[in-house]
């Protein structure tokens, strides 16, 4: 097919066009099939946290909807809770904990979900946050 604007002629080619679409069509399924595949090949609940600067970011997927228990305390004294939260009923919760008014020292991040607790170790100093990885 041919057009024509002025002394300038355009020759569009369907068939490449139509190659271009049936690729970016099947990237863009591809990669929201890994998307999905990574989000629900996880045992026990996905659960991740995101730093920066002193502030650290949970984020807690609960699609079974289960009551769950978050938890921050000091490492050296766990009966002083600096924070608590429990949620029920809930496809998920997000958190974002300031730690920049905390004393240098060692922290733990609990969250306790269908009888399984998860443990987080955070290291606080004026300069920057450290910490661990998830264990149960």
């Amino acid at each position: 097919m041919q057009r024509s604007t002025g002394s300038l002629v355009y020759q569009s080619e369907p068939h490449n066009l139509l190659v271009m679409l049936r690729t970016f069509l099947l990237l863009t399924l591809f990669a929201t099939g890994l998307t999905l595949s990574a989000a629900t090949t996880v045992d026990g609940p996905t659960l991740r946290s995101h730093i920066d600067g002193h502030t650290i970011t949970l984020l807690f997927c609960n699609l079974e909807r289960k009551s769950a228990h978050f938890s921050l305390t000091q490492a050296d004294d766990p009966e002083v809770s600096l924070f608590e939260n429990h949620i029920a009923k809930h496809n998920g919760f997000r958190k974002c904990l300031d730690l920049a008014e905390l004393t240098n020292g060692r922290y733990v991040l609990t969250v306790k979900h269908e009888g399984q607790t998860y443990y987080q170790v955070l290291r606080v100093n004026d300069q920057s946050l450290w910490v661990s990885q998830w264990t149960s």
